[in-house]
């Protein structure tokens, strides 16, 4: 139990039915430490010693960290296993940050995408739109770009049909 370890600093302990530590990486610690008494300890310790399982948080020394416990069935004493926070949710940090990055970018591309889409329609319409004004003041001068009535969408048979309409108008 002593060698075990979990991430960098995370370790795991034995203690028995009283709280008494029995197996602890700090060697100071074996049956000398009583969990029951260690401040930040006491919101897992009376569970642990009572033979119950789970996972509970704390804050030990000032670094938060999660602590899971189970009972020996054989010996009846408890094992327990605490890593800090930090350590404990680097992978979930890692991925989340990961996630967050991937989604900015997704939203630049598909920002960029619906720009240059909407401006695809705006400009030939707004061009379309200032032709018809030049129409309707008397002036058939001018003509419809052509890179716009050799468009095969929407916009190139309204660019077709104005640019008939403009020749159609002029021949009378």
């Amino acid at each position: 139990i002593a060698s075990a370890k979990m991430g960098k600093t995370g370790y795991a302990f034995v203690s028995n039915k009283e709280g008494i530590v029995i197996a602890h990486p700090v060697k100071d610690n074996i049956m000398k430490l009583n969990i029951l008494n260690v401040e930040g300890m006491k919101t897992f310790s009376p569970k642990m010693v009572k033979g119950e399982s789970g996972v509970d948080g704390y804050v030990y020394q000032g670094i938060a960290k999660t602590a899971a416990y189970a009972p020996s069935v054989v010996t009846g004493w408890s094992v327990g296993l605490t890593i800090p926070d930090v350590e404990f949710l680097a992978s979930a940090n890692t991925i989340r940050n990961l996630i967050l990055l991937i989604a900015g970018l997704a939203f630049v591309i598909a920002s960029l995408l619906f720009f240059l889409f909407a401006r695809s329609i705006s400009k030939p319409l707004g061009i379309a739109v200032s032709h018809l004004g030049e129409m309707s003041q008397g002036d058939l001068r001018n003509d419809i770009p052509a890179v716009y009535i050799k468009r095969s969408d929407e916009i190139g048979a309204l660019a077709k049909a104005l640019d008939n309409l403009s020749k159609d108008l002029r021949r009378i």
